[in-house]
């Protein structure tokens, strides 16, 4: 179904989020990252949120508005583990954004870009065995 009429139910909305609970900062009560998946999404990413446990409330420390994936690193910045999302960006290249934790929140502090095939001498676009990742420009 392309359009619907009538917005989806929180329900719906809940079943289309992928989840995963993490203790990103050692204290013994996991964070959230959530990434609702679905119609939000644009080419394959979408909206990407942490929320840290504050008394009976969260808060957002991460939100990024489109990312395909998260990985959590094992370095740590102010106590709390770094993340790397990466986000597609073509079929052949992608972005990556490198968060740490700066005065309550994640931070984008590094950006790459990872490209999967380049252009060769001949003209023609060729696949690369590893791939190529360099600064942001």
């Amino acid at each position: 179904m392309l359009f619907r009429s009538t917005p989806p139910s929180p329900m719906e909305r809940a079943e289309q989020t992928l989840v995963k609970f993490i203790d990103l900062n050692g204290d013994g009560v996991p964070e959230v990252i959530a990434q609702p998946i679905g119609n939000i999404c644009g080419a394959a990413n979408c909206p990407l949120y942490v929320f840290q446990k504050t008394g009976t409330n969260y808060r957002v420390i991460l939100e990024k508005g489109a990312a395909q994936y998260v990985t959590v690193q094992r370095t740590r910045t102010n106590g709390y583990l770094d993340v790397v999302v990466g986000m597609h960006g073509s079929a052949t290249e992608e972005g990556l954004f490198v968060y740490q934790f700066s005065k309550g929140r994640y931070r984008r502090t590094h950006c790459y870009d990872e490209s999967f095939t380049e252009l060769g001498e001949d003209g023609e676009v060729h696949e690369l065995e590893k791939p190529r990742i360099t600064p942001c420009q």
